[in-house]
């Protein structure tokens, strides 16, 4: 598969997979009015978010 292949299906970025999936803590990828990472801890109901430009898996420049 070729780089660009890749960026266009990766799954993290076009919003079809979890970055981090496990039994008590979610990563993913949420565009809103700019593009960001959102952690979710389930057992506290903590969330944190950070502002990013690229997708952490395939590099592909993310934009709203």
């Amino acid at each position: 598969m070729t780089e660009i292949k890749a960026k266009q299906e990766c799954p993290y970025c076009h919003g079809h997979a979890d970055l981090i999936h496990a039994e008590d803590i979610q990563g993913d990828i949420e565009f809103a009015e700019y593009v960001f990472l959102r952690m979710s801890d389930d057992y506290e109901n903590v969330s944190y978010t950070t502002e990013i430009s690229y997708c952490p898996k395939c590099g592909r420049k993310l934009e709203v």
